[in-house]
């Protein structure tokens, strides 16, 4: 497949391509070479993971680092053991997708979606800490980052403890705040135990 004059398969090398905006959605890119590409505003969604269908989305073993993916759709994508170190994935929609051993350090993942994702063995994630549910069903999941940091990971949110009860102060419902705040209470209950 061609797409703006680059080959879109499997194992390309597509260094510093420019596929701004470009719709690659159920792409085989997998042990690809798409170093400081820009992939902004780019669907690169694929379907459903655990099927044995070829046009799902695959980027697996890819080399995305330093690429710009900011505002990319990227949802239920195969992204395990890709290397997206200092990637740009900001706004991102990445929920869903197996990031399963992959590199995301100094990626920059602010108002990126990590709802549903799968982060075994990520490089920027230690481990899960702790998780509660607001009663409106929004989950709310605390993870200790490799660093030694931690992040709240609800919805599109992808904050520090401090970061989220500001945010949390924004919340024009009372009672959705009063929630928030006592899962941050419960989560920096749990942080000293990590």
């Amino acid at each position: 497949m061609r797409f703006n004059g680059y080959e879109i398969a499997p194992h390309v090398d597509l260094r510093c391509a420019g596929l701004r905006g470009s719709n690659l959605r159920c792409a085989d890119l997998r042990g690809s070479n798409l170093r400081c590409a820009d992939l902004s505003g780019t669907d690169l969604s694929g379907s459903n993971l655990s099927s044995t269908d070829l046009n799902c989305a695959n980027l697996s073993d890819t080399n995305l680092s330093s690429s710009d993916l900011s505002g990319s759709n990227l949802s239920s994508t195969d992204l395990s053991g890709s290397n997206l170190r200092g990637a740009n994935l900001s706004r991102a929609n990445l929920h869903g997708s197996n990031l399963s051993g992959t590199d995301l350090s100094r990626a920059n993942l602010s108002d990126a979606n990590l709802s549903g994702a799968y982060l075994s063995d990520a490089d920027v994630v230690s481990r899960l800490i702790g998780r509660a549910t607001r009663s409106d069903g929004y989950e709310f999941c605390l993870w200790k980052l490799q660093d030694g940091t931690e992040r709240v990971v609800a919805g599109c949110q992808y904050l520090t403890l401090a970061e989220y009860r500001d945010h949390a102060q924004s919340y024009p419902s009372y009672s959705k705040r009063k929630q928030t705040e006592a899962i941050l209470t419960y989560f920096e209950t749990l942080w000293p135990l990590a």
